[in-house]
């Protein structure tokens, strides 16, 4: 998939040592992070069909802060292969393998969302580009449900039977009722792996974990390419349409991003900002 703008990837990295002890060794990439009117452009692709689907409004939740709506039209049109606008942090895709990711998300479901039957991603850890499957992990809406929605592939992706659809693993391990104006947070903890018997995996919606694996495969296989590694995105991705309604909306903050050994608590504080 190629982003709406760019399509070089780099990646810088700072050592955080403000929320944690030493011995944390939290390791925040500066790559995502709060976005701002400021630092959209700079810290962020767009996969939209125009940049004004992008959009700054108050936060209904706290008017003196100043946050991002993605709108989707159903004349859109695809986007980086499908039917799309989503923010895609800069420098993510830093690398898959035993380095301990994490991944931090706030989005907002306006109280106007209508309930549709085809499911519309919200936010996403996409996989390896080169074998055009379901992201790994994503979190959706259908009708009137917010669920998670896991995918994996132990196939390699260079060999003469590459992942297919057909052969992949793929799960709903949480779904609740979908609760519009508020917002969700969805953070992850995962060490990326194709392998058995490799591979961690914790998630949480808003503070509460909700699913924790260990030894399970929870991507596909990453070859070196470029485009290969796993990466974030947020803001709205309708596979299948949105029925016939004119336009969707929802809210986002923009997406965390570190690595290493982090406390839970350490990641989320710049949501508190």
């Amino acid at each position: 998939m190629k982003p709406f703008r760019g399509v070089a990837y780099c990646c810088a990295l700072m050592v955080c040592a403000v929320f944690c002890f030493q011995a944390c060794a939290q390791v925040m990439l500066t790559a995502g992070g709060i976005v701002s009117e400021s630092s959209l452009s700079s810290k962020y692709y767009i996969q939209a069909r125009s940049p004004e689907r992008l959009s700054w409004v108050s936060d209904p939740a706290d008017p003196s802060r100043r946050v991002l709506q993605i709108r989707l039209h159903r004349e859109d049109g695809q986007v980086a292969g499908g039917l799309r606008a989503e923010i895609v942090p800069r420098g993510d895709a830093a690398a898959n393998g035993p380095s301990t990711r994490w991944y931090g998300f706030e989005f907002y479901v306006p109280d106007e969302w209508v309930p549709i039957p085809p499911a519309v991603v919200v936010a996403q850890l996409h996989g390896n580009d080169h074998v055009y499957l379901a992201p790994p992990l994503s979190l959706q809406i259908q009708e009137g449900r917010l669920f998670l929605m896991t995918q994996y592939n132990m196939r390699g992706a260079r060999s003469a039977d590459p992942p297919k659809t057909e052969g992949s693993v793929r799960r709903y391990p949480w779904v609740a009722p979908l609760k519009k104006g508020k917002w969700y947070r969805w953070v992850v903890r995962t060490q990326w792996s194709s392998t058995p018997g490799e591979g961690e995996l914790d998630v949480w919606i808003d503070d509460e974990l909700i699913l924790s694996e260990r030894g399970r495969p929870n991507t596909y296989d990453t070859d070196g390419r470029p485009g290969s590694f796993n990466y974030a995105k947020a803001g709205l991705y309708a596979p299948a349409g949105i029925a016939e309604l004119e336009s969707i909306s929802i809210l986002t903050r923009g997406i965390l991003l570190g690595r290493g050994d982090v406390r839970y608590e350490a990641f989320v504080a710049d949501f508190s900002r």
